[in-house]
């Protein structure tokens, strides 16, 4: 590492406090590889948009990162078709995969909402995260009875009395 590197200065920085400046213990080490020979990938969740996309890209070869992925969670109904293109062509350069999520899915997966017996709506995703967004949408048009299930499926996968439909192991 040169000393403008990012990395060696918060090395120095670290030593210069009184603490280490590196894994106390080497990394485990395996001999798997992907078909790449890569040793690991590197994913960056939620790039919501063209600019996004090319902060990101910029700063992962400033930096020396290898990004393999980037994903967007919005869902590509809040893009146009403009910025699709963009960030599609801006990755495809780059070398890098891109993930766009077909969201909103209201009824069929992951920030579906359903009406509760109480007759609330319950809005629910994979973390509870992405229903917030449904939640504030509901809340702008008027719906204010709303209902967050904070779990979501994260919190009901855990629980193996509840039904779930399971792929191959």
């Amino acid at each position: 590492m040169s000393d403008t590197d990012p990395r060696r200065r918060t090395a120095d920085l670290l030593a210069a406090l009184g603490l280490p400046d590196r894994d106390r213990e080497a990394s485990a080490t395996s001999a798997l590889r992907f078909p790449d020979g890569a040793h690991y990938r590197v994913e960056i969740p939620s790039v919501e948009g063209p600019r996004c996309v090319e902060a990101v890209l910029g700063e992962a070869a400033r930096l020396g990162v290898p990004v393999t992925r980037i994903s967007q969670g919005t869902g590509v109904g809040l893009l146009t078709d403009g910025e699709i293109a963009d960030m599609v062509s801006m990755t495809a350069a780059a070398g890098v995969e891109l993930s766009l999520f077909a969201r909103p899915s209201a009824g069929w997966d992951a920030s579906a909402m359903s009406r509760a017996p109480a007759g609330a709506v319950v809005a629910y995703c994979g973390s509870g995260v992405t229903a917030c967004h449904d939640l504030l949408a509901l809340a702008l048009a008027g719906r204010e009875d709303a209902l967050l299930y904070e779990g979501s499926w994260s919190d009901w996968a855990k629980d193996r009395s509840l039904p779930a439909a399971l792929g191959p192991a």
